[in-house]
Parts: C-alpha cells; sequence; structure tokens
C-alpha cells in the first residue's frame, strides 16, 4: 500500500512537473509572439499594381551612443580586456619585445582608464553636481591618459622598455 502511495505521488509530482514546464514554455512562447508582433511594422505600403504588400520586418535599434559601444559591449570588451591580461604578463615576461611592451601598456593604459572612468561617474554624480563637471572630468582623464600612453609609448622606443625595468626591479 505504501509503495502505491509513493509511486501515484511520485506520478502526480512528475505530472506537475510537466504541467509547469508546459505552462512555462506557453508563458514563454506567448512572450516570444508579442516580441515578434511589436517588430512587425504593419504600415500599409502599396506595391506595383496598387496591392497592399506584407509588412516588412523592422529591427528595432538600440540606444544611439554617438557611435560609441552600447554597455553591455562595452562591458563585454572590459572583462575580455581583463582576462585577457592574465596570461598577457607572463607571456610578457618571456618575450620581452616592442611588440609586447606596447601590448602590456595598452592593456594597462585602457584598464586604468576604464577603472576612474567608472569613478568619476560614480562619485561626480550628474544629480548632485550638474552635467557640466562629469563632462570636465571626463576629458582631463582623456588627456591624462593619452599622455600617459604616449609617454609609455615614447619610454618602449627611447629605453629599455617597461618589461626589462619590471624584470631589473625583481632582480633588486
Amino acid at each position: 500500500a505504501l509503495t502505491g502511495k509513493l509511486g501515484s505521488l511520485a506520478s502526480s509530482g512528475r505530472a506537475l512537473m510537466l504541467l509547469r514546464g508546459r505552462l512555462h514554455l506557453s508563458a514563454t512562447a506567448a512572450i516570444q509572439q508579442q516580441q515578434q508582433q511589436r517588430r512587425l511594422h504593419a504600415t500599409p505600403s502599396v506595391g506595383v499594381l496598387g496591392l497592399q504588400e506584407k509588412p516588412t520586418r523592422v529591427t528595432i535599434p538600440e540606444a544611439s551612443h554617438g557611435g560609441m559601444m552600447s554597455k553591455s559591449q562595452h562591458w563585454t570588451v572590459e572583462r575580455v580586456l581583463t582576462v585577457g591580461m592574465l596570461p598577457l604578463y607572463p607571456a610578457a615576461l618571456m618575450m620581452d619585445g616592442l611588440a609586447m611592451n606596447l601590448a602590456v601598456g595598452a592593456a594597462i593604459t585602457m584598464h586604468v582608464y576604464w577603472g576612474i572612468e567608472a569613478v568619476i561617474k560614480d562619485y561626480a554624480m550628474e544629480r548632485l553636481y550638474g552635467p557640466q563637471l562629469q563632462k570636465i572630468l571626463y576629458a582631463v582623464w582623456k588627456v591624462i591618459s593619452l599622455i600617459g600612453f604616449a609617454g609609455f609609448v615614447y619610454f618602449c622606443y627611447t629605453d629599455v622598455g617597461f618589461i626589462r625595468v619590471v624584470k631589473d626591479l625583481w632582480t633588486v
């Protein structure tokens, strides 16, 4: 009797899981259908013989960022660069050269640039200080970053390079 009750509970549990799965799938399908209907541009257009053509599919563009990346693309590029820096440093210590020095310099400069840019965005809040302060700080930070990278490139071309300096500091 106990095994019969357990078997019926297990089968009713499976039935409940199947029902939930079907409800989830139907809700997901309904949402996808609504999204697809929103994308269809239903303005009538007149064809060659004056007949109405089928609606054309229109993609909804993301908000314009003045030619820059969207926030999600920017976040992805930051993470790829950060993870890419992990094997870059040991490789740079093994393969010291101009190209590797410039790659390390560009990676460090971009990493620090995006980090300080986030600090500016977090602490120079537009709602407290107005939109002008953020713009000024961003402009100043861009100039400082460009000068820093230019100095790094100059050091790599005219002196021993950043990687050699790091190696020499470790031998001291």
